[in-house]
C-alpha cells in the first residue's frame, strides 16, 4: 500500500516548556544533549536539570542516575562541557507531566481529583442546579486537560461518572442511590444535564485520532499513517480496523502495541454505531500488494496460495498493479485489463473484480458480497468522482425546466436553499433542497442522498456550488452570484483573498462543499463575484426579487410529490479520514455536540437502562422538557426529586419494606392499601388538597393558551379534558391507564392539523412544570410529615479565624 514507502525520524518532540530528545542509543542521545544545550545557550536559556530525567527502554539493568553533558552555566559560550546527574526511569515516558501511553496512572490521577474534592459546606443544602454549575467549573475544568493529553478505557471513565454520582448523593442524604447515567443525560432526553466524564473522554479520544490521521502537519499525518498500516497489517490480518466488521472487535489487549488512545476512539467508534472509511482507496486499483490482499481476502475467495504470491514476488510482480492495469476510460465503471504477464486462472479471477468486490476485501469481507453503502465510489481516484458529479450537474441543469427570471440580467444569478426539520419519529428524515436560476440553466434539487446529515448550510452552499458550475460553463461575463448565506459568502471571498491554510478548513462545517465551491470559482477563466442579498426584506431590487424568486421555488419543492433531483454525494472533497454514519452519511459537524447526542441516544435506548423502561418515553409526549426547572432555577427540589423518581429510588414505605424491612408496608396516613410512590402522589387522601389546586391552576393556564390563539371549540374542550384529568388516572387520556405525572410526562399532545407547535410546545411545557413542581410539593411535605426532624436540624456555621473568639461567649 503506498503507507508502505513512508517513514519518518524522530530526533525531538517540544511542546510549551518541555522537551524530549529521542535516540536509538546513549552515544547519540549525549551528542544531542550536547548540541541542544548548545543551541539554547546562544539564546540565554538554561535547562532546569532538577526537573529534567533520563528515560531508558529496554535496557537491561538500568541504573539508578546518569550524568548528561552540557554547557558552562557560567561561560555558556566556551568549549567547556560540564556535566549534570538525573535520574533515570525505565518503566514509562513522561512528557508535559504525563505518561505516555498509560491510561491507568492517569485515571488514578483523575480519580484522586474527584475523591478531594468538596462540595461547599453551608448551613442549608445547594439546589441541584448550583451543583451542577459548580462541578462544571470547578470541577470537569480540571479534568478535561488531563483527558485532552492522555484519555482513559471507557470502563474507566465511567467509574469516574459513577464516582461523581455518589458524591451528588452523599451530599443530599437520599437513602437510596439514583441511576447514573440519568444524572448525565441531558435535559431534552429527560435527563438532568450534569457533565458526563466517560462522553468527553471518547469525545477526545476520537477527536484526537481523527486529528492525527488528517493533520494539517506532515509529520504528524505521516506517524498516524504508520500507526494506522501497522494496526491494519500487523494486529488485523491485513483488514482496515476503523470500518466494516473490524468495528465490531476488540483491541483492547493490544495496549503495548497501539496506543491507548486509539483504543479508546476503536471502543467508541464500536459504542456509537459509527465507522472511519478511508475517502481515497483509489490506490486499491494497483498500488497494493498482493500478499496483502492474500491477507485480508478470506482464503476460499482468493485464487493463489501463499507459495504463489512467493513466486510471483520472485519474478518482479508484488502488486496488484503488475498484473492488471486500470485505465482511464475503464472508469466510472471498473474493469480491470490483465497484463502480459497474468496467469490465466489468476486473469480469470482479476476479471471477474469490480468495484465493491475490491472494497469488501479491502474491509475483509468476501468479494461476492453486497458491498457497505457508500463504499465502493470511494475506490475511484477523487479526480474522476469530481469531473463525473460535475457533467451530471450540468447534465441535469439542461434538462430541468428553466425557471422564469422576470427580466433579470444575463449576468445575475441567484440562488437559494431550503430545510424542512424531522418529524421526531425514528424513520423520519430532514428534507433539504435548492434552488438555482441563471440565463444558461436553472436547477431545483435536494441533497436526498446526504440523508439526516444535510443542514440549510448544505443546501445554500449546493446551490453556489451549481451557479459557479453553471456561470463556468456557459463563460458567463460579469456573472454575480446572489446568495443571502453571508457566512459562507464571507469564508470563499476571504479564502479567494488569501488563500486559506490546510487548517483552517478543518472546523468547518460542510467543508468538502467549502473547497469545492472554492476550488471552481478560483480555477474558472472568468470567476463570479459573490455577493450577499438580504432575504424576505420588501426590497423591489433585482437582486432581492431574484432572491425571492429562488427561495419560493426552493420551498414549494418540499410538498411536491415528484422529488426533485437528488444531486451527487460530493465525497471527493472530503477529509481523508472521516466519521460516517448510516442515518447522518459522513460526518463534517462538529464533533464534541454530535458525538455527545449519539452516545445519549444509545444509553437512552438501551434495554438495560431502567429509567428508560421506568419513562417509556414513546408512550408519551415527545416535546422535549423546559430547561429552566433543571438548569438554571434556584429552587431545584422538584428536579431532585425526579431524579430519585425516574431512578425508582424514591423511599416511599412499600420500597423500604421491600429493601430494608424497618417499616410497615402500608399507607403511613390511613389509607387501605400500599404507600407506593404511585398511591403517594395520585391517590393518598392527605394530599388530595395539593392535587386539586394545582389541577385548577393547570387547567387556567392551558384555558387562557387556547383562548389566546383562538382555537376551536372542539379543540379547547380535548386539550382542558386532557388538563383536568393531568393528575388522575384516566384511561382516555394516560396510555397505560394510570398517570405517571410524578415522572415528569405528560398525555401526548399530537395534533398539528389543530393547533400550532407553538402552542403545542407551550402547553407542554406547562404540563410539564406543574407536574414536577406538584411533585415535589407532595414529597416535600411527605418528608416533613413521617419525619420531623427533616428541615430542623440545628445549623452550625464555620466561623473564620478571627471571630471564633464569639463562640465562647454563646
Amino acid at each position: 500500500m503506498s503507507t508502505e514507502y513512508c517513514s519518518l525520524g524522530i530526533s525531538m518532540c517540544e511542546a510549551t516548556d518541555d522537551s524530549l530528545i529521542v535516540a536509538r542509543d546513549l552515544a547519540s542521545l549525549e551528542r544531542s544533549c550536547l548540541a541542544m544545550e548548545q543551541f539554547q545557550a546562544a539564546y540565554g536559556w538554561l535547562t532546569n536539570w532538577d526537573k529534567s530525567a533520563l528515560f531508558l527502554l529496554n535496557v537491561p539493568d538500568p541504573p539508578d542516575s546518569h550524568s548528561l553533558p552540557s554547557v558552562s552555566p557560567t561561560n555558556p559560550t566556551s568549549q567547556t562541557v560540564c556535566r549534570h546527574s538525573v535520574r533515570v526511569i525505565h518503566s514509562h515516558i513522561e512528557f508535559l507531566r504525563v505518561r505516555i501511553n498509560d491510561p491507568n496512572t492517569q485515571f488514578t490521577k483523575i480519580r484522586d481529583i474527584i475523591v478531594s474534592f468538596a462540595l461547599p459546606h453551608l448551613p442549608c443544602q445547594l439546589p441541584l442546579t448550583v451543583l451542577r454549575r459548580i462541578i462544571s467549573q470547578c470541577l470537569i475544568s480540571r479534568v478535561r486537560p488531563l483527558l485532552a493529553f492522555q484519555p482513559i478505557t471507557r470502563t474507566q471513565a465511567v467509574e469516574l461518572d459513577h464516582l461523581l454520582a455518589r458524591h451528588i448523593h452523599e451530599y443530599y442524604h437520599f437513602p437510596f442511590h439514583f441511576n447514573s447515567a440519568l444524572l448525565t443525560l441531558p435535559v431534552e432526553s429527560f435527563g438532568f444535564g450534569f457533565p458526563s466524564i466517560s462522553r468527553l473522554n471518547s469525545t477526545l479520544a476520537l477527536q484526537g485520532m481523527l486529528r492525527d490521521l488528517s493533520h494539517h502537519i506532515l509529520a504528524f499525518r505521516t506517524m498516524a499513517a504508520i500507526t494506522l498500516a501497522d494496526w491494519m497489517c500487523g494486529l488485523n490480518h491485513c483488514v482496515y480496523p476503523l470500518d466494516g466488521p473490524s468495528v465490531d472487535r476488540s483491541f483492547s489487549r493490544c495496549r503495548h502495541s497501539l496506543p491507548s488512545l486509539w483504543i479508546t476512539a476503536h471502543d467508541t467508534l464500536r459504542g456509537a454505531g459509527l465507522t472511519v472509511p478511508t475517502t481515497d482507496q483509489s490506490f486499491l486499483l494497483g498500488d497494493v500488494a498482493l500478499r496483502h490482499l492474500l491477507r485480508a481476502c478470506p482464503s476460499l475467495s482468493f485464487p493463489l496460495s501463499s507459495y504463489d504470491v512467493s513466486a510471483l514476488e520472485t519474478e518482479g510482480y508484488c502488486r496488484l498493479g503488475d498484473l492488471a492495469l486500470v485505465a482511464q476510460t475503464d472508469l466510472p465503471r471498473l474493469r480491470l485489463r490483465l497484463s502480459d504477464a497474468s496467469l490465466c486462472s489468476v486473469g480469470r479471477w482479476l476479471q471477474c473484480l469490480n468495484a465493491d468486490a475490491l472494497s469488501n476485501i479491502y474491509l475483509g469481507m468476501r468479494p461476492e458480497q453486497p458491498a457497505l453503502m457508500d463504499r465502493s465510489s470511494l475506490l475511484y481516484p477523487r479526480d474522476i468522482r469530481r469531473y463525473h458529479t460535475e457533467a451530471a450537474l450540468l447534465g441535469a441543469t439542461h434538462v430541468s425546466r428553466q425557471l422564469p427570471r422576470q427580466h433579470l440580467p444575463d449576468s445575475l444569478i441567484a440562488c437559494d436553499g431550503s430545510m424542512i426539520p424531522a418529524q421526531g419519529t425514528p424513520d423520519s428524515v430532514r428534507s433539504v433542497t435548492f434552488a438555482v436560476t441563471t440565463s444558461v440553466g436553472s436547477l431545483t434539487g435536494s441533497l436526498d442522498k446526504y440523508a439526516n446529515g444535510a443542514t440549510i448550510l448544505h443546501g445554500e452552499l449546493y446551490g453556489m456550488i451549481v451557479s459557479a458550475l453553471l456561470a463556468r460553463s456557459g463563460n458567463i461575463d460579469n456573472g454575480t452570484i446572489h446568495s443571502d448565506h453571508l457566512n459562507a459568502i464571507r469564508v470563499i471571498n476571504s479564502g479567494l483573498l488569501a488563500p486559506l491554510l490546510p487548517h483552517a478548513w478543518s472546523p468547518l462545517p460542510a467543508r468538502s462543499l467549502y473547497r469545492w465551491l472554492h476550488s471552481i470559482i478560483s480555477s474558472s477563466a472568468k470567476p463570479p463575484a459573490l455577493i450577499h442579498v438580504k432575504a424576505h426584506t420588501d426590497s423591489s431590487s433585482l437582486p432581492a426579487r431574484a432572491n425571492a424568486l429562488v427561495d419560493a421555488i426552493a420551498h414549494d419543492s418540499h410538498s411536491q410529490v415528484i422529488r426533485p433531483y437528488p444531486v451527487p454525494y460530493a465525497t471527493f472533497e472530503l477529509d481523508s479520514f472521516v466519521l460516517y454514519s448510516p442515518s447522518l452519511k459522513f460526518i463534517e459537524s462538529p464533533l464534541p455536540s454530535l458525538l455527545t447526542h449519539i452516545l445519549c441516544n444509545h444509553t437512552a435506548a438501551d434495554p438495560t437502562f431502567v429509567p428508560g423502561r421506568t419513562l417509556a418515553l414513546p408512550l408519551y409526549d415527545l416535546h422535549a422538557p423546559p430547561d429552566h426547572p433543571y438548569v438554571r432555577t434556584p429552587y431545584a427540589y422538584s428536579a431532585l426529586v425526579q431524579l430519585y423518581a425516574r431512578s425508582r429510588q424514591l423511599d416511599s414505605a412499600s420500597v423500604r419494606f421491600a429493601r430494608m424491612g424497618d417499616i410497615s408496608p402500608w399507607c403511613q396516613f390511613g389509607c387501605e392499601c400500599l404507600e407506593t410512590p404511585h398511591h403517594l402522589f395520585v391517590k393518598c387522601r392527605r394530599f388530595a388538597e395539593s392535587r386539586n389546586k394545582s389541577s385548577q391552576e393547570v387547567v387556567d393556564t392551558t384555558s387562557m393558551l387556547l383562548f389566546e390563539a383562538k382555537t376551536t371549540v372542539q379543540t379547547t374542550d380535548v386539550y382542558l379534558h386532557s388538563a383536568r384529568r393531568l393528575f388522575v388516572d384516566d384511561a382516555s387520556v394516560w396510555p397505560l391507564r394510570e398517570t405517571r405525572y410524578y415522572l415528569g410526562t405528560v398525555p401526548a399532545i399530537q395534533t398539528p392539523d389543530q393547533i400550532s407547535s407553538v402552542l403545542a410546545t407551550k402547553i407542554a411545557h406547562v404540563w410539564h412544570g406543574a407536574s414536577i413542581r406538584l411533585a415535589g410539593q407532595i414529597w416535600g411535605m411527605y418528608k416533613r410529615t413521617t419525619n420531623p426532624l427533616v428541615g430542623k436540624a440545628e445549623r452550625v456555621f464555620d466561623l473564620p479565624r478571627h471571630l471564633r473568639h464569639l463562640q465562647s461567649l454563646s
